[in-house]
């Protein structure tokens, strides 16, 4: 049997299914020594991570070929080429190697946030710290107003509080709450 030589690139494409990878490359025709490939050429996929170790994933007579199983991470790909079929197999070296990035999806912003009726604070801000003085209770809303809400405190009118015994509504600059789902 002679040795098949693989020269082809591999490539891999992206799908629009998240996790999974493309990959794409022609399979040889002829020999090392120039004669025409005459018994069953299939291709040996590998894959690993990055950095890692890549292991047999299939053998295949079909390209392109779409390996739909693979989670977050950087996944990379080589193929061979077999000629013939088990137990007489010849394999050739392995292709250039291919990777994909499969991201993790990315958080979506909660929703549906509420104004919680209770504790009300009077923010401080000195240097790298924020103090919040507890004022009185804020009543409860239907919904955090987004343009004054910051990282989950949603300020509220001073008015609106009711004021804990001894708190003046001339000491009270700015009134915030939580928002909470």
């Amino acid at each position: 049997m002679n040795i098949i030589a693989f020269v082809a690139a591999l490539m891999i494409s992206g799908i629009a299914l998240a996790g999974s990878a493309t990959l794409t490359t022609t399979m040889p025709i002829q020999n090392t020594d120039g004669s025409t490939i005459t018994l069953p050429l299939s291709g040996n996929v590998y894959r690993g991570l990055q950095g890692q170790t890549k292991t047999l994933l299939t053998n295949t007579s079909t390209f392109p070929y779409v390996d739909s199983t693979i989670g977050v991470g950087i996944w990379c790909y080589q193929v061979t080429a077999v000629e013939g079929t088990p137990p007489n197999t010849s394999e050739s070296a392995f292709s250039n190697e291919s990777c994909k990035t499969i991201a993790p999806p990315t958080p979506k912003a909660p929703g549906n946030l509420l104004v919680a009726g209770g504790p009300a604070y009077s923010p401080s801000i000195g240097i790298n710290k924020l103090t919040l003085t507890a004022i009185g209770t804020a009543p409860a809303k239907k919904d955090c107003d987004p343009t004054q809400d910051v990282d989950g405190l949603n300020v509220v009118p001073r008015t609106e509080v009711k004021l804990n015994p001894g708190v003046k509504l001339s000491d009270v600059k700015t009134a915030v709450t939580l928002c909470v789902s």
